[in-house]
């Protein structure tokens, strides 16, 4: 697939994941986020472990980009990441509003991203999709409104190819549970 990370672009689509002859072809890594997760928090059991007992910890430089963005912005040294930014007009066909990722310049004169322009309808398309996806969740977020949670994941393409609406509200349900006094007393108690 034509992006950074194959799995996490089939995420966004129904038409991969549900098909292990797809997942295979298209290599698309399964569970990756998760395997990340469960490697970071054994990185951090033994740093905190190790921190506890006084030791003294190996400090060794990491490609992040909140450090290369840095180290631009201070020596100079022209590099060019992919940052998301507010689209405000990068990208034509998507809400000004809208959270696009660009390749962006970093140096002395500080965080440029690029123009893109026009896209293919098929992306403009795909990326539509998911904006529909991001808008209801920040206005169930804004608005305090569970309803508006349960309606942003149905229209998730992923989400609605898997799952039956009672399905989708049972998930909703359980995942706002699951994050108790995290999520707002709102969408807590609106049912």
């Amino acid at each position: 697939m034509p992006t950074e990370s194959s799995e996490h672009s089939s995420e966004y689509v129904p038409w991969f994941l549900h098909h292990d002859e797809q997942v295979e072809r298209f290599r698309c890594e399964i569970d990756e986020y998760l395997r990340r997760s469960e490697q970071n928090l054994e990185e951090w059991e033994r740093t905190k472990a190790a921190l506890d007992a006084g030791q003294e910890l190996e400090v060794e430089p990491a490609s992040e980009l909140a450090s290369e963005i840095i180290h631009s912005l201070e020596t100079g040294t022209a590099r060019e990441i992919y940052t998301n930014v507010r689209n405000g007009g990068l990208i034509d066909g998507l809400p000004g509003n809208a959270c696009v990722e660009v390749p962006t310049l970093v140096n002395k004169n500080g965080v440029q991203p690029t123009r893109i322009g026009a896209l293919p309808p098929q992306c403009l398309a795909l990326n539509r999709t998911f904006l529909n996806v991001v808008e209801l969740t920040v206005r169930a977020v804004l608005e305090e409104r569970r309803s508006l949670v349960y309606q942003a994941a149905m229209v998730d393409p992923n989400t609605s190819a898997t799952l039956t609406t009672e399905q989708i509200v049972a998930m909703c349900d359980e995942l706002i549970e699951a994050h108790g006094a995290l999520m707002s007393q709102g969408i807590r108690n609106d049912r």
